[in-house]
């Protein structure tokens, strides 16, 4: 396994960090995967994700502008500016030129992702967007679309004045408390929240608090979000009729919406619509006691549903794998997965091994 770290500069303003991990070199032709991180996080919060794919997969890990030792530019910055960003490191590691891509977001990191594929199914033809997972994520045209639980959550965590009242209310936006309160999932003393914090302090050790500025302009960019309109399966980017076959090429890729069942801030309305927007291709899965942050609390649950989901264009996809889903592009009712069982102990040594450990926490909302 091969990793790479390098900076690049995206576009005229923005030193954007990325790290590349390639599989063993016996892997011939792997599934190419952009992982994109939510607001306030580094990219290491992907690690449990990171140690599941690393051996099959070639994985883009990306830090937004003012995460890390990313670029904080001048001036108010959109989700769209993020978007761009990327696809400038995408273009520069040549993930371009028809090699197919599966994008992964978490919350605003997944809006990102949704903004780069309308791109990419736009004005950036040259990247070849095969899949979208959207990880605890709805693409609103408003944020009064969230639940108000959670916008109260969030703005606890906003105003949060030292770190053990920051802890406590990422804690409780992110994870349902019955959860929390159960025996640690790591292995380690405790309970849930005590493991959270350890894998916190893990993948952060070394990294520096997104400065407050940089927070700041992240909120703004969700406030203020509104998201793209594709275009049409018969009308191009520019207003002109798409060429016959060209409708394929136009219309939003295979879609997965992953959602923890507890989620603070997407509720059923808010994710079904966001099925209806990203067409018949799309799929919904609901996890049964997972909150906002599903991908740490049930990594296994996420992971297997990735997988399942970037394989689907090599070969059907087995339905005998733990899930009930929705039709295909369905909006009328959600999918459940069964509860899943804490992770076994080889399987978190290997994590933990795999992590950047840290003394100091930063804002990890979405």
């Amino acid at each position: 396994m091969q990793h790479q770290i390098r900076r690049v500069l995206a576009g005229p303003r923005a030193a954007i960090e990325y790290e590349i991990v390639e599989p063993p070199s016996h892997v011939h032709d792997p599934p190419a995967v952009v992982f994109i991180a939510g607001l306030g996080n580094h990219r290491t919060i992907w690690n449990f994700q990171r140690a599941h794919f690393s051996q099959t997969h070639a994985l883009l890990f990306v830090d937004n502008r003012g995460i890390g030792r990313s670029g904080s530019p001048p001036g108010w910055w959109s989700v769209g500016d993020h978007a761009y960003d990327v696809l400038h490191v995408i273009r520069h590691i040549n993930w371009h030129a028809g090699r197919p891509l599966h994008l992964v977001g978490h919350s605003f990191g997944g809006l990102v992702c949704y903004e780069l594929m309308v791109l990419c199914r736009t004005s950036a033809q040259d990247v070849n967007v095969a899949s979208l997972a959207l990880v605890g994520c709805s693409v609103c045209t408003s944020i009064c679309s969230l639940r108000p639980s959670g916008i109260c959550k969030t703005a606890a965590l906003l105003v949060a004045c030292d770190m053990q009242a920051l802890l406590n209310a990422s804690l409780a936006l992110n994870y349902p408390s019955e959860w929390l309160d159960r025996r640690a999932f790591d292995g380690g003393a405790g309970t849930n929240a005590e493991a959270v914090v350890r894998f916190l302090l893990t993948i952060l050790r070394g990294r520096e608090r997104v400065p407050s500025v940089s927070w700041a302009k992240q909120v703004a960019a969700v406030v203020s979000y509104i998201p793209s309109a594709l275009p049409g399966p018969t009308m191009g980017a520019d207003g002109v009729a798409a060429p016959c076959g060209a409708a394929d090429a136009l219309a939003p890729p295979r879609s997965l919406v992953l959602c923890g069942a507890e989620d603070e801030l997407h509720g059923m309305d808010s994710l079904n619509s966001t099925v209806a927007r990203l067409g018949e291709r799309s799929r919904l899965v609901i996890l049964q006691g997972a909150g906002h942050n599903c991908f740490v609390q049930q990594p296994d649950l996420v992971n297997q549903a990735l997988a399942s989901h970037f394989a689907a264009d090599r070969a059907e996809p087995s339905h005998d794998d733990g899930f009930v889903r929705d039709a295909p592009g369905s909006v009328d009712a959600h999918s459940l997965a069964q509860p899943q069982a804490p992770p076994s102990t080889d399987h978190n040594r290997t994590i933990s091994g795999s992590g950047q450990a840290s003394n100091s926490c930063s804002r990890a909302l979405w």
